[in-house]
């Protein structure tokens, strides 16, 4: 299984839930993609997040108490420079084993999204 390495900020976004990264969204996708496996679309991102968390952890349990509380737009820059001493700016990530994220056609995948938010 190969790695490929990516910025804390972008793994400390999808750790968290929370978008920190320096690369904004564009970033997160891009690492969603490749964690993943495949093309990741808008409104699959918080699937993606919940299944890849966990395997981060594992690759990287001293982020098991990483918050990323209070970073705002105005502080990311220093916030991320801090966490960049703290853990190194890029790490190398294991995509998820196969199987592990499961494959579903974004449309069908927004339909239901749609559906049961009506109930």
């Amino acid at each position: 299984m190969s790695t490929k390495e990516f910025h804390i900020t972008e793994i400390i976004s999808v750790v968290t839930g929370k978008a920190v990264a320096i690369s904004y969204v564009d970033g997160i996708h891009g690492f969603l993609e490749f964690m993943c496996g495949e093309r990741i679309y808008t409104p699959q991102i918080p699937r993606a997040i919940r299944t890849c968390a966990p395997y981060l952890l594992e690759q990287f349990p001293m982020l098991k108490g990483e918050e990323a509380e209070g970073v705002t737009e105005r502080t990311l820059k220093q916030w991320a420079a801090a966490v960049e001493e703290k853990y190194g700016a890029m790490l190398p990530v294991k995509p998820l084993p196969a199987g592990v994220y499961a494959h579903i056609d974004p449309l069908t995948e927004l339909e239901s999204m749609k559906d049961s938010s009506r109930h």
